[in-house]
């Protein structure tokens, strides 16, 4: 309904028209609650009353909205999921705060609606005291979400993944020198022809089956074609914390499923962002349970696939061709290894993997 809308408009989306209504609301009613206690009237009382119940219909519509920004601008930079992680934790809090303020201070003005000078002082202190805190998390939220537009410009040019190096700029002569880590721990993999043979040096292989070069694919051609029969991992060696991995893949010959694992502890204690001709999901193992956090039903034939996931603090996201997919939430799992999930048979070819670890904000 409301796309007809943003199309005749410069904004990108409802959050920037939106926000700034919550912030505004909730310092007036602050300042109607100080004069209140100080002189003790009625009309502003009641004011003050109002303007806390639009301000929380206000940081409903403002973190709904957030969200659903946030959701559609595509995949991110790393080095900036951290501090839109940070702002969302942020709006959450201050969402569910002022909804939780507004019905106090609607509780107390029912009870002091007989009490015509509204003599219940230690109440009322106790209320403007926490509605000054309330105003300092808005405020700290608010600075989060000025530093997303005027310091990373989320939503204001588009920030691409960083590719360098990319498969066609890379100069390296071996696959040693095509599986890489930088010293902020980000790692690359450019894999090519003849890489078969050093797989099991650079990966830690659990697999169940056959996994290894298939040799008939051209010399020539772009990346490494693994021949898959069976169900296993390919792990990197270093263990992450919040982390964003990217992979493209041809799946053209392939039956069956793949997915970006992450936080990898065990066979049975791990995330994964999965497609398959089913469809695609996020999903968490843990204790021999699975937990299917976002799922949807339906997937076009397989192609050349771009997968990339982002697990940071309790927000989980998969992206497929640069869309947003699946969103999930759950307790932030603990440290573990990133790679590869395949189960199924046929050719799968390798052109690029990348998993950058995200900073806390």
């Amino acid at each position: 309904m409301l796309s007809p809308l943003l199309e005749q408009s410069a904004l990108p989306n409802l959050h920037p028209a939106l926000i700034h209504f919550p912030i505004a609301l909730i310092f007036v009613a602050l300042l109607f609650d100080i004069v209140t206690l100080m002189h003790r009237r009625r009309w502003s009382d009641q004011a003050a009353m109002l303007l806390w119940g639009l301000a929380a219909l206000s940081a409903l519509a403002a973190y709904f909205s957030g969200r659903d920004a946030v959701d559609g601008l595509g995949v991110l930079d790393p080095s900036v999921q951290g501090a839109v992680v940070s702002h969302a934790d942020l709006g959450y809090w201050t969402m569910l705060a002022t909804c939780a303020f507004a019905v106090a201070r609607g509780v107390f003005a029912f009870i002091a609606r007989d009490d015509e000078r509204i003599e219940r002082v230690p109440i009322r202190i106790a209320l403007t005291l926490l509605a000054l805190g309330l105003s300092g998390l808005v405020g700290l939220t608010a600075d989060r979400g000025g530093a997303l537009v005027y310091r990373h410009g989320i939503a204001v040019s588009k920030v691409e993944i960083p590719q360098e190096p990319s498969r066609s700029e890379t100069t390296a002569s071996s696959a040693e020198e095509r599986f890489f880590v930088e010293d902020d721990g980000t790692a690359t993999w450019n894999p090519a022809a003849g890489d078969g043979s050093a797989l099991a040096t650079l990966v830690e292989m659990r697999f169940d089956g056959t996994l290894e070069e298939d040799t008939s694919a051209e010399a020539s051609a772009e990346g490494l074609t693994l021949s898959v029969d069976g169900k296993g991992f390919l792990l990197w060696p270093q263990t992450l914390g919040d982390v964003q991995a990217a992979a493209t893949l041809d799946l053209s010959s392939f039956e069956g499923s793949v997915g970006i694992v992450h936080h990898f502890r065990d066979a049975e204690a791990y995330g994964v962002f999965l497609i398959s001709p089913e469809g695609h999901a996020l999903v968490d193992y843990r204790d021999a349970a699975e937990n299917f956090l976002d799922k949807t039903e339906g997937f076009d034939s397989y192609g050349t696939e771009t997968l990339v996931v982002s697990s940071a603090g309790s927000h989980l996201k998969g992206f497929l061709r640069d869309e947003m997919v699946n969103h999930g939430h759950i307790d932030a799992p603990p440290d573990g290894k990133v790679g590869l999930f395949l189960s199924g048979r046929g050719r799968i070819t390798v052109l690029e993997v990348t998993i950058y670890p995200i900073e806390e904000e």
